[in-house]
């Protein structure tokens, strides 16, 4: 005995098989595109933006240390000793300041 909540199952015919295909196919494409590619496609963008920036920063922040350096060695007197010592301040310098940037960063972070 056959009851009504069963769906009823119907017979397709040979020639509605490619269409029935096509139609699946194109449904999965378009799917996969909306599901895949294009949450993708942001994220690829916004990993470029990030790494470029990074890049930028990390560009400007040697042009600045190198710039201290610069400045350091100005102030000191011309001799080996001293030309060393001015290496040794602006790399302690570029690293307290790194130092203190991503601390602010990390505090700004954990408090909302």
């Amino acid at each position: 005995m056959k009851s009504n909540s069963e769906p009823s199952i119907t017979r397709m015919s040979a020639s509605e098989i490619p269409k029935l295909a096509s139609e699946l196919y194109e449904m999965s494409k378009s799917y996969l595109e909306q599901e895949a590619v294009a949450p993708l496609r942001r994220t690829a963008r916004f990993a470029g933006v990030t790494l470029l920036g990074g890049l930028l920063l990390a560009v400007g922040w040697l042009l600045l240390a190198v710039a201290g350096l610069r400045l350091v060695q100005g102030l000191l007197p011309d001799t080996p000793l001293w030309s060393a010592l001015a290496y040794l301040i602006a790399a302690v310098a570029a690293l307290a300041a790194a130092f203190g940037v991503v601390r602010a960063a990390s505090r700004s972070k954990a408090s909302p």
